[in-house]
This record gives C-alpha cells, structure tokens and sequence, in this order.
C-alpha cells in the first residue's frame, strides 16, 4: 500500500513569487515508482540517514530522546559522532506503542548501544548505560527498575524481585 503524506507549498523565490507544489511520497521507492508517470516533471531525492532522524514509531521516539543524539547550534538533531552514523537499535513491546508511555519508561544512555529490546513494564533510573546488545524482560505487571549502571551485552530476566541473566 503507497500512502501520500504532505502536500505543501515552498517558496523559492522572494522576487517573483515563484511557488512549487510539492507532494511528499511517503513509502520509499515504490511509492514514486507507482507515481513517476502522473507528473509532468519528477525529481527524485535520496536523502541518507544522517541528513535527519525518522521518528516514525515510539522506538525512535526513545532512541532520539537519548544521548545517542544530540541537537546541534543550528537546530538540527544529528547523532553523536561516537555513533558513526549507526542509530541504535531500539525494540519495544506493545504497552510502549503510545508516546505517553515512554514518560515513566526513562531514557537510558544509548552512545554505546548496538540495540536493546525491552519487554514488559519498565523504568530506567538516572545513570543507567547500555553498551552493546541488551535484552530486558519483565513478565510480571509490577514494574521493573533498571537501576544505575552499565548493562553491556546482556539478557535479563526480572522475577521475584531480581534480575537474573538469561541466554
């Protein structure tokens, strides 16, 4: 399914009040693909990754909320060069779909972090860092504390008021 999003005037010329229409194809390729014979002209621009930050889900939403970006001088926000260019990865279970949600999860540290998958009912405290691949889970409806520290290439498990390592 191709979906369209913005359709939108921008001004480029302050002189001669020169207008261009601009329909903004939302699904990659085949979206302009499906539409390149509708107009008349049609240009194409491919943008990288590190020319801005998607947010298209809460899982991008928390990773851009992190220390994994930064918000540079001139507005823009970028990844910090530790990254490389590489966001994190960021999973998040169902009760996480809602931004509201992320309010009582916290934000760990995520320059290190290749990706972290979080399960459950969560809540980082201040000075929690992930570094590497980290797996969280909690089964049970209370929620589960991450308290300070570094989490380097883990897989927990919370029960019974603990975490315990898993494989």
């Amino acid at each position: 399914m191709i979906r369209l999003g913005l359709k939108t005037d921008v001004h480029l010329h302050a002189e001669n009040e020169l207008f261009l229409k601009i329909l903004q194809l939302l699904g990659g390729e085949e979206g302009f693909d499906a539409f390149e014979g509708g107009f008349e002209i049609a240009v194409l621009a491919q943008l990288p990754r590190s020319r801005f930050a998607p947010v298209k889900t809460t899982a991008d939403l928390f990773s851009l909320r992190s220390d994994a970006y930064e918000l540079r001088d001139n507005g823009c926000i970028r990844l910090v060069p530790a990254r490389r260019g590489v966001p994190p990865v960021v999973n998040l279970s169902a009760q996480y779909k809602l931004v509201d949600s992320l309010d009582r999860l916290g934000v760990p540290s995520l320059v290190g972090a290749k990706s972290l998958t979080i399960g459950g009912n969560l809540e980082f405290a201040a000075g929690v860092a992930v570094e590497g691949e980290v797996r969280l889970v909690n089964s049970f409806e209370q929620t589960a504390r991450v308290e300070p520290g570094v989490l380097r290439d883990q897989a927990l498990e919370f029960g019974d008021g603990a975490w315990t390592e898993r494989n």
